[in-house]
């Protein structure tokens, strides 16, 4: 597959979905995604791999040798039988089916099915509120032993491996003037959790965190460095990445 058959790709999703997608923006997000991750990575597993287009464009790249994808494919939590066939069509005409295996079930269902699966990384781009969708703090919830049960079982599965999760914050200026109907979009911030809930649940699981790092827009992008820290989290930033290493030889 080329870049521009990707892109084209990419171009009929946001068509679709009325989103602001292209080729520069995933290359550049998906530098800051994996950017912590040492490459190449020999199996990497994406929970909640939708569309697919970050794995894909990351086996392009060289950043993994091989990719299983694992999504029940729930309309109502943003990729539906359209995306899931697209996805399988992208992955046979870029002849990747010997690299890229998609599973159509939830990460939960395929690890408890699969104990001795074992990967080098694992990636949860904006899917963890789904999995766990609830307005309260998650460790509040009814939902934080079933989180606990899950992040261990992503250890388990990676006993020396990587752990990436990118999310989108519940506070800041974006969701107020979200919700204020100064800025567009659908994102339902009430579901969302702050950065430190996911991080308490994680290292509870035995996880050592590396990195936690606020995504820049791609509009502010020439003007990085000013939106890193702690001005950019409740402004312009409502996305943050956490990457976390198991086993012992590890430093927080």
């Amino acid at each position: 597959m080329s870049a521009r058959a990707l892109g084209d790709a990419m171009a009929e999703r946001a068509a679709r979905r009325g989103l602001r997608l292209d080729l520069a923006r995933l290359e550049r997000a998906d530098a800051w995604l994996f950017g912590g991750v040492p490459a190449p990575i020999e199996r990497a597993l994406f929970v909640g791999v939708g569309h697919g287009h970050d794995a894909l464009w990351g086996l392009m790249e060289g950043r993994f040798e091989s990719v299983l994808g694992v999504d029940p494919y729930v309309g109502a939590h943003g990729n539906d039988d359209r995306d899931f066939q697209a996805l399988q069509s992208l992955i046979a005409d870029a002849k990747l089916t010997q690299r890229f295996a998609v599973e159509r079930t939830t990460v939960e269902d395929y690890l408890g099915r699969n104990p001795d699966a074992r990967f080098d990384a694992i990636i949860c781009n904006d899917v963890l509120h789904h999995i766990f969708e609830t307005a309260a703090p998650l460790s509040r919830s009814e939902l934080a032993a079933r989180a606990g049960v899950l992040f261990g079982s992503m250890r388990r599965a990676a006993p020396n491996g990587w752990l990436v999760v990118s999310e989108v914050e519940r506070h800041g200026l974006r969701p107020v003037m979200t919700r204020c109907g100064l800025l567009g979009g659908d994102v339902n911030y009430a579901t969302k959790q702050p950065r430190e809930e996911w991080d308490a649940a994680i290292r509870a699981a035995g996880w050592t965190r590396l990195a936690a790092e606020n995504y820049i827009p791609y509009a502010l992008r020439t003007s990085a460095p000013l939106w890193s820290g702690t001005l950019g989290r409740y402004t312009v930033c409502d996305r943050y990445r956490l990457i976390y290493r198991a086993g012992r030889n590890t430093r927080s």
